[in-house]
């Protein structure tokens, strides 16, 4: 996860009761694989000491379908381009807390992206009104700070950050507070919106997005939450766990610290991540329709993603 450590972070990932386990061991020089259906000392953890966990229930909203290119330009000296695929059709979120005294906003749990980004009272367009905004002014604990991670003088030009959504885009500005997830906190980066376009962030749900991609797709080490929940040593066990319901009559939830042995149907395994991406992408062995392989995608990379509900995939496999 960016860092130079022994810990063992791992993503489980559970859909509709089935649960998928991913983990990387930096460590080593591959993550590795395991059927143990519990957290054995070494497999799931490499550090003892860690001492919570919490459950946030998520809430659905149906949104509409589309498909958009997010492109992260470049607003200071030394950024690199990225991208990344974003397709929204069931949203799943849930409430966080930012700052001292806390200021409750609502996020979807992305797996897909790397950074934390909610809209803040700079922002005075439509879209970032209809929903909850971070105001810096009320925290006792918020900095200003730069690109490289440097805080902001008093009288500096700050630095900002724009990303599109292909009929959309938002640009923000670079703020460190504390951020916690019920009782598990982290005083980490994030980026607090300036401006959003009408669409598609006016009709969204929740307010932001708080990314859990590995450490290659944030803008440093600091924006990830993981990594700061492993450095002030809150954690249970380093790694978080997913439950998503297709159904409204049965929760789902987002568990930082531990996985939910109730909300499993069958035995752990643990998948490598296959490629250093920033997703947690894995290989896929095959593709089976009633339990039959049908020799179609033997060499297909995937990515796990917790923002995207649909199954997507090259046109020469689907078709």
């Amino acid at each position: 996860m960016g860092r130079a450590s022994a810990t063992l972070f791992s993503v489980a990932l559970a859909i509709c009761s089935t649960v998928l386990a991913v983990g990387t061991n930096a460590n080593a020089a591959n993550s590795r694989m395991s059927s143990d259906s519990s957290l054995q000392a070494g497999e799931a953890t490499a550090r003892t000491g860690l001492r919570s966990s919490h459950s946030v229930i998520l809430k659905r909203a149906n949104i509409s379908a589309s498909e958009k290119m997010q492109h992260i330009k470049a607003a200071m000296k030394g950024t690199n381009d990225a991208f990344s695929r974003v397709v929204h059709k069931t949203a799943y979120y849930g409430n966080i807390h930012i700052s001292k005294p806390a200021q409750t906003i609502t996020v979807v749990f992305d797996t897909g992206s790397g950074n934390l980004m909610v809209p803040s009272t700079l922002c005075t367009d439509s879209a970032c009104q209809r929903h909850k905004r971070f105001d810096p002014s009320l925290s006792k604990t918020v900095v200003n700070m730069q690109s490289n991670g440097q805080p902001a003088g008093a009288f500096e030009s700050r630095d900002q950050l724009t990303v599109t959504f292909g009929t959309g885009e938002i640009t923000g500005v670079f703020l460190k507070d504390d951020v916690c997830i019920g009782n598990l906190c982290a005083n980490m980066e994030f980026i607090g919106a300036s401006h959003e376009t009408e669409e598609p962030f006016g009709s969204f749900n929740f307010d932001g997005v708080l990314g859990l991609a590995l450490s290659g797709m944030t803008q440093g080490p600091n924006f990830s939450l993981m990594n700061r929940m492993e450095a002030a040593g809150n954690l249970k066990h380093a790694l978080f766990s997913v439950f998503l319901s297709d159904s409204d009559d049965e929760d789902s939830e987002i568990t930082f610290g531990d996985i939910k042995q109730e909300r499993m149907v069958g035995q752990m395994f643990w998948v490598p991540v296959s490629r250093h991406t920033g997703y947690w992408q894995v290989q896929m062995e095959d593709i089976a329709f009633n339990n039959e392989r049908q020799s179609l995608c033997s060499d297909c990379q995937v990515a796990v993603d917790t923002g995207t509900s649909m199954l997507a995939g090259p046109s020469h496999v689907i078709d």
